[in-house]
């Protein structure tokens, strides 16, 4: 008979799988993911409803087939847990505070409560993904140029929106409207609902797409990705065609060792780089056309 309360199962994998298994893990029915980076692998710990034997098992015999799929197979894990009702919603609550970011920015989860001083800007975002809640340093990065580098009445690109974070700041720090895409349909209904929770879903479009003939024909005052570098810089050139005059491409998600490769493709498609950042094993960078 299934104890009342929350299992966690935990697993350790490379980075290059840790995308994958996240998606494993939700899919299989974890309402959300704490992600760690620890000694150069990834953390993810997720939960499931009562006991989760066989959701242990089903990961297990999927990361046996992460080779298969081209990705690392090492692993650690998985292991799971445990946790009565209150003991899994205090840990679970306990990863998640106020955070404070750039000048103006204040990222909290709904059962926080923060009073903002005049100028600062609260985003109300509770964990449901992976990514975006602003607490991964390449989420971070962005939110930090987009306090720099939005201005009022701005049209911004958010390429892989995920959550919505970041388009529902660009909106919050003055822009006049935000198109956010990803090809993932429920990151598209998890950003569409977190924009109607905070306010601005009249300022932002979602559209569960990459970069379509109709985005192409737009031009934006500033575009923002962060994704990996396998679907990045192949979409360095298509970033700067949508990009007016004077425009910027803020991106996040790259690797410290893929500082090379991200050099060859500034040059390829005549990109200038106008910052860039190292947050531990993370990389990330704003980028300007030549003549701008």
């Amino acid at each position: 008979m299934n104890r009342a309360g929350w299992t966690q199962i935990w697993v350790k994998v490379e980075r290059d799988a840790a995308d994958a298994v996240a998606n494993f893990l939700m899919e299989m029915g974890s309402p959300g993911l704490e992600v760690e980076e620890v000694d150069g692998h990834t953390l993810l710990k997720g939960y499931f409803r009562g006991e989760a034997e066989e959701s242990c098992r089903q990961l297990t015999r999927y990361l046996k087939d992460l080779k298969a799929m081209g990705l690392s197979g090492n692993h650690e894990g998985p292991q799971q847990a445990f946790l009565a009702e209150e003991d899994w919603l205090s840990s679970w609550r306990s990863h998640f505070g106020v955070l404070r970011i750039g000048r103006r920015l204040l990222i909290k989860p709904s059962w926080e409560t923060v009073t903002a001083t005049a100028g600062q800007l609260v985003i109300v975002i509770d964990p449901q993904m992976a990514f975006g809640t602003g607490e991964h340093p390449t989420t971070r990065f962005c939110l930090q140029a987009l306090d720099s580098l939005v201005h009022e009445g701005d049209l911004v690109l958010d390429l892989g929106t995920g959550s919505g974070i970041l388009a529902i700041a660009a909106v919050k720090l003055g822009a006049k409207r935000v198109l956010g895409l990803d090809i993932d349909p429920q990151a598209i209904a998890t950003a569409g609902e977190n924009a109607r929770i905070n306010g601005v879903s009249r300022q932002v479009d979602f559209s569960c797409s990459s970069l379509h003939p109709g985005v192409r024909s737009k031009r934006f005052d500033l575009a923002v990705a962060n994704i990996n570098s396998e679907v990045l810089l192949p979409s360095l050139q298509e970033l700067k065609r949508v990009l007016k005059s004077k425009g910027h491409i803020i991106l996040s998600g790259l690797l410290v060792d893929e500082e090379g490769l991200l050099r060859r493709s500034l040059s390829a498609n005549g990109l200038l780089l106008f910052q860039l950042e190292q947050q531990g094993e993370w990389l990330s960078a704003v980028l300007k056309s030549y003549g701008m």
